[in-house]
């Protein structure tokens, strides 16, 4: 294999997956090799002049639906988050998903499979692609509160669950005016799990995985790990206070509201 140069931008994207997979790992939100990230890096190459017959090409079967002809920056299966930083190429891939959907070339990195959750991270991509294309991170983590809150029956509901999270803690309607998504537990790596979140993704930045995980999407990784960790905050508060003892005293239907306005009169300036 010819040696791909890595331009600044990036060098700057592995750097950036390294610093937020010790986050993740130092919160317990990645166990293990748990949680994966991929970044379309596509914007940031000069295609035109990358020979992809000079690099390895791997078969790997993929759905309709996913991201074809594009560059991703992503995890390979079984990396440890908390290794990124420290070993990077044995852990991330740069790789070129076949226009066909059926192999990929390997321009830097692992000589590896890339994450098992692929099937949702292509499929996010493509969305992303076709309707926000600004945002080209996805995160998928496995923070402990909110997996928790969700084996509690009674917030086993997108309703209920956003009910709760936005009235704990008013930075969460600031970070997540539309609320965040939810998934009934699905298998882990199924196409249903992808489509699935897509569903969701139409509306929300933020999607919960019941007794699992979240998928997150951002402009670039650290906004994806910011919505996780600002929905996880409410989700502890609310154990924090039913571990002490008390009930919790939500945020006011006018106090919502006030933030909402807030919110509104952002976007508008």
């Amino acid at each position: 294999m010819r040696n791909f140069r890595l331009n600044a931008v990036i060098k700057k994207i592995i750097q950036e997956c390294g610093v937020v997979g010790q986050y993740l790992w130092q919160r317990g939100w990645a166990e293990a090799s748990a949680g994966n990230i991929s970044v379309n890096v596509t914007r940031f190459l000069n295609t035109a002049e990358i020979k992809l017959n000079n690099f390895p090409k791997k078969k790997m079967k993929l759905p309709e639906g996913c991201c074809a002809d594009e560059y991703f920056i992503i995890t390979k299966t079984g990396a440890r988050f908390r290794d990124i930083a420290s070993a990077p190429a044995e852990n991330l891939m740069l790789l070129h998903i076949s226009r066909e959907l059926d192999s990929f070339e390997l321009l830097w990195g692992s000589d590896a499979q890339p994450s098992s959750e692929s099937i949702t991270h292509l499929k996010v991509h493509n969305f992303l692609k076709q309707h926000r294309p600004h945002q080209i991170a996805v995160l998928h983590a496995h923070p402990r509160y909110l997996i928790a809150l969700t084996n509690i029956s009674e917030y086993r509901t997108k309703i209920r669950i956003n009910k709760l999270l936005g009235s704990i803690h008013p930075e969460l309607k600031l970070f997540l005016p539309a609320g965040i998504g939810y998934v009934n537990y699905t298998p882990p790596g199924t196409e249903k799990l992808a489509d699935d979140t897509i569903k969701e993704l139409a509306n929300h930045s933020l999607i919960i995985w019941e007794s699992h995980g979240v998928v997150s999407v951002g402009n670039d990784i650290s906004e994806a790990f910011d919505l996780i960790e600002v929905a996880d905050k409410s989700a502890e508060l609310f154990f924090i206070t039913k571990g002490a003892g008390y009930e919790i005293e939500r945020l006011t239907e006018k106090q919502l509201e006030e933030l909402q306005q807030q919110q509104h009169k952002k976007k508008v300036q």
